[in-house]
């Protein structure tokens, strides 16, 4: 039997038709004009054929005249003519190569444009900005999420506490960002078409051609040039590799070679710039050797080829701050990373938890600083969040003590690595139950969301450290606010 062709997006009315000697025929209306009649569509095969094609010309033509579409379109048309003027300086692509693009566009006249490094800087960071990764590092799919299809209240209380159960229905998936991003709840995943996106290898060439012109020297032997990304400041390099890691531009030979290169020279420079112990260095600051190890960590997860780059980091990073050169406890050997912000702290964390280098030395110094700073508060009230600057910030967020608490638990970073190791697990716990206690037990307003309460959830068991009486109540807080949040949203995040 064929199914009457209809589309929510181009078919604005159905309406009945009276006929002589019948009840009446059904008929579509699209946009005040009647297109066909059913009856007549159930004779015609090519009738059929030709009004499905119709309704996929209107609904294309009307998703290609949307405001996101068009702004898509520009930003793609600037990457492509960025590419172009940075293909012709590099001498690897002519000027009029314009076969693939679908957009009319005039090339630039590249020839008589002078190319600053600032400026290749600032517009990598901009498309790192503007075309971010969808998938996670490490990954080969987004996040999925699962529909709560129903809750019930157990009819044996004894059994449940009489909790209310909740049931997930694990068969249909669909992306983080169509959940969000939808103004109605979806009802099945056939439903779901796929909204035009920007092209993502507009941005890929545009990444490449950056890569190309940064690493490129001139010359031969002793007359070889420094090449662009040598003669870098520290925030240009630190911004390069933020926009490289933020869309997840890393497999190619070109994203290879400057990844590869900036390792190189971060390496080199730490060790000719002076300490950076104190945070007052001059040359360099602490936030830039941590955004650089963010990236190459995070990158690293995707691609393996880049892994020596971020040891030579680490290791260069080791003999900077002089670890390990003070015998006895930590309490004799100091607060290397006294003056270091929070927010430095757990990137550098971050980073060696995505490329798993556990580093005993930098490890132990970021987490018993973290142990000065849980002892020190609890979180900082919302209120005054806004008043303390990032670089001067002392005390951590619970985001970031859950971070630290993930980190930990992927490097398997127990007592046998550092005593200061068990002693953070065990703070932590008591760490967010005073935040919470703090903000009446919300853990909205505590600011511990819900990928916040999984991190933690998951460190504490893997780390072996759900059965004091913190970890204990902490738990059955995050599993009662867990089910609570996903019976009111109806949907939990599967993975």
């Amino acid at each position: 039997e064929l199914s009457k062709p209809t589309s929510s997006i181009s078919v604005k009315k159905l309406g009945r038709r009276r006929g002589e000697g019948d009840e009446g025929t059904e008929f579509v209306v699209i946009d005040g004009t009647k297109v066909w009649d059913f009856t007549d569509l159930e004779n015609n095969r090519d009738g059929i054929d030709d009004f499905t094609m119709s309704i996929g010309r209107n609904t294309k033509r009307r998703q290609s005249d949307t405001p996101v579409h068009r702004l898509n379109e520009v930003i793609d048309e600037i990457a492509h003519q960025l590419t172009v003027v940075l293909r012709a300086h590099d001498q690897e692509l002519p000027e009029s190569q314009n076969a693939n693009h679908t957009i009319a566009s005039t090339i630039l006249p590249t020839n008589k444009v002078s190319i600053k490094t600032g400026e290749i800087c600032m517009a990598c960071w901009a498309f790192g900005k503007l075309r971010p990764r969808t998938i996670p590092p490490g990954r080969i799919e987004r996040p999925q999420m699962g529909r709560v299809v129903g809750s019930v209240r157990s009819s044996n209380p004894s059994s449940t506490n009489g909790r209310t159960l909740i049931r997930v229905k694990s068969d249909e998936w669909e992306s983080r960002r169509t959940f969000l991003d939808g103004t109605e709840r979806i009802k099945d995943t056939a439903d779901v078409t796929e909204q035009p996106g920007p092209i993502d290898d507009v941005t890929d060439r545009l990444f490449d051609a950056i890569g190309a012109v940064l690493c490129k020297k001139s010359g031969s032997g002793a007359n070889t040039t420094t090449s662009r990304l040598e003669d870098s400041r520290w925030s240009e390099l630190a911004n390069i590799g933020w926009a490289f890691a933020s869309h997840g531009s890393c497999h190619s030979f070109e994203a290879e070679s400057l990844l590869n290169d900036l390792a190189t020279v971060t390496s080199k420079r730490l060790a000719e710039d002076g300490t950076i112990a104190n945070n007052n260095n001059p040359k360099l600051l602490v936030r830039d050797i941590a955004q650089i190890l963010w990236s190459l960590g995070t990158l690293q997860a995707d691609n393996f080829k880049i892994a020596k780059g971020m040891l030579d980091i680490v290791e260069a990073l080791k003999d900077n701050l002089k670890l390990g050169t003070k015998r006895g406890n930590p309490f004799t050997q100091g607060r290397p990373l006294s003056r270091w912000c929070c927010a430095d702290l757990v990137q550098v964390a971050v980073a060696l938890a995505h490329a798993r280098i556990d580093e005993p030395l930098l490890l132990q110094a970021i987490y018993g600083e973290g142990i000065f700073r849980l002892m020190e508060g609890s979180s900082i009230s919302p209120t005054s969040m806004g008043d303390i600057s990032a670089d001067s910030r002392r005390t951590f967020h619970p985001w970031e003590v859950s971070i630290l608490l993930w980190a930990q638990a992927r490097l398997s970073l127990t007592s046998a690595v550092g005593e200061m190791f068990d002693e953070f697990a065990e703070d932590a716990s008591g760490y967010f139950l005073r935040t919470l206690r703090d903000n009446n037990g919300s853990f909205q307003d505590a600011r511990i969301g819900p990928q916040e309460q999984a991190n933690i959830a998951w460190s504490l068991v893997v780390l072996d450290k759900f059965d004091t009486e913190e970890a204990i109540d902490l738990l059955k807080s995050l599993f009662v606010d867990a089910a609570r949040t996903c019976e009111k949203e109806g949907m939990i995040q599967l993975d």
